[in-house]
């Protein structure tokens, strides 16, 4: 009986013990399944949040570079309107320069047409009436010389009182004196109206002929350096709202690749 007993457990054994197995393995099969799932259920949201924050990033940079455009773009209408003025000072400041020069030009032309009056009219003139008023100031002397001649004979021929013909003899000498006084002071005076004044007088109207001349080469070399100045800040200009239009260019073409990378994301 005992080895009937002994032969039931076995028999038991055999069924109960693989049936823990089997159930231990199962619920560990359970266990697993869930883990799986959820991990696959979270891998999309993570997507989602990793693209949405991408796209919030790309959002925010292509307003940036919306209003980095914008202000840009601003700036090209104030070059444009630089550009403009620089033309207008150029076109005024070239008008007022050429007016400068017309004017020197008529100065020096007033100026040569001046000195030669001066020495073809003036000096002929004045060395003329000069010498004339010597020649008068000789003629008086000489008049004056022989009146007292005369009075001389005639007081030592005829017999007057002594007085009188002393009064009238002094005074035909103190005549005399008087006209020689002033015939030398105008033959000094034409000496020196020919010798010292009209040179004088021709240096300074060649010096006054030569410093229009000077002034008007200035003017006309001040105009072509104003003209030159000019024209560089024209080109700078031109070259500075050319660039500006290019980075608006480049700037457009960025905004076009972040807004289509934006896209995509969407």
């Amino acid at each position: 009986m005992s080895n009937t007993l002994s032969r039931g457990l076995a028999v038991l054994i055999l069924f109960v013990v693989p049936l823990a197995l089997t159930g231990c393995a199962g619920s560990g099969r359970m266990d697993a399944n869930p883990s799986q799932a959820k991990a696959k259920s979270d891998t999309p949201k993570a997507d989602e949040k990793k693209n949405d924050d991408k796209a919030e990033k790309l959002a925010k940079e292509l307003e940036s570079m919306q209003q980095t455009l914008e202000r840009m773009e601003r700036e090209l209408a104030i070059k444009e309107l630089s550009l403009q003025k620089t033309e207008h000072s150029r076109k005024l400041s070239l008008t007022q320069s050429e007016q400068t020069i017309k004017r020197a030009e008529r100065e020096l032309a007033m100026a040569q047409r001046k000195m030669e009056k001066f020495l073809n009219e003036d000096v002929p003139q004045r060395i003329q009436r000069a010498e004339l008023g010597l020649k008068y100031t000789q003629d008086r002397f000489q008049e004056a010389q022989e009146e007292l001649n005369q009075l001389e004979l005639l007081y030592n021929e005829e017999e007057f009182a002594e007085k009188t013909k002393e009064i009238v003899l002094e005074r035909g000498r103190r005549r005399l004196a008087r006209s020689e006084e002033n015939l030398q002071l105008s033959q000094r005076d034409v000496r020196i109206l020919k010798e010292i004044t009209i040179p004088v007088e021709r240096d300074e109207w060649k010096h006054r002929v030569h410093d229009k001349e000077l002034e008007l080469q200035k003017k006309r070399r001040d105009l072509e350096i104003n003209r030159i100045a000019q024209e560089i800040a024209i080109l700078n200009a031109q070259n500075a709202l050319q660039k500006q239009h290019e980075d608006i260019e480049n700037q457009q073409d960025k905004i076009t690749e972040k807004r289509e990378a934006l896209e995509e994301l969407e």
